[in-house]
């Protein structure tokens, strides 16, 4: 990480300076955070999935709201996932949605697996599993 001196690296969670990055222990917490961070979401989002799968109307009071732009993203997904038996890539996202910028797609679907709506395992290509619909009903 090349940095200047003085720059401090925000982590949401706290700030690092960046001189203090090259320290093998400090690089070996922030790397451990993160796991546990992406760890705790997983967690969440499979007791979220677990409560709506045994109480239906759970998932009526337990989810987010979608934004109309999230909404039209997660209805392309279910489309495709029950149409086509997989997901789109954020590419064919950004493409069905008209955007420039494939960013734009990966910003949607980070949305709405924090929200609790979609499933993806990591660094696997066409994973984003759809769990709920836009109207809060089990795919």
């Amino acid at each position: 990480m090349s940095c200047e001196q003085n720059e401090i690296i925000d982590l949401d969670w706290v700030h690092v300076p960046a001189h203090m990055l090259s320290d093998p222990s400090i690089q070996f917490l922030v790397r451990a955070r993160s796991v546990s961070a992406e760890t705790i979401v997983n967690a969440n989002n499979t007791l979220k999935r677990m409560i709506a799968e045994n109480d239906p109307g759970a998932a009526q009071t337990m989810l987010q709201s979608l934004t109309p732009t999230q909404s039209k993203v997660l209805d392309y997904i279910v489309k495709q996932y029950k149409g086509a038996g997989m997901s789109p890539t954020s590419d064919e996202i950004r493409n069905q949605m008209g955007w420039s910028s494939n960013n734009s797609a990966v910003m949607a679907i980070n949305a709405l697996i924090k929200k609790g709506y979609v499933q993806k395992e990591r660094g696997k290509w066409r994973s984003v599993i759809p769990v709920f619909n836009s109207k809060r009903k089990k795919v």
